[in-house]
């Protein structure tokens, strides 16, 4: 009784209740890619600023490295802090 009571309901209310409903989901699905795509966006900016950091670093540590190799110990420390000082002041 229940089950022929649904579909009675159904059958009547459907035109009226079908387009509002498929447009509360329609809403609810763009607000839910919205938010997936922002999420997304956002996570690979931070990723992407970690990686140039990270390289930053590995490139800054390679050449104070060669420069320590090619100078010597304190003239490799007077190049390698005039470097670094000129990349802080860009």
């Amino acid at each position: 009784m229940k089950k022929l009571g649904f579909i009675l309901c159904l059958a009547l209310f459907y035109p009226f209740v079908a387009p509002r409903l498929s447009y509360v989901c329609r809403r609810v699905r763009k607000r839910l890619r919205r938010i997936y795509h922002t999420a997304i966006f956002a996570l690979s900016y931070a990723c992407r600023r970690v990686w140039n950091r990270l390289k930053l670093i590995y490139y800054g540590a390679v050449f104070v490295w060669k420069t320590f190799k090619l100078f010597g110990f304190k003239n490799g420390c007077k190049c390698a802090k005039a470097v670094i000082q000129d990349i802080y002041n860009l």
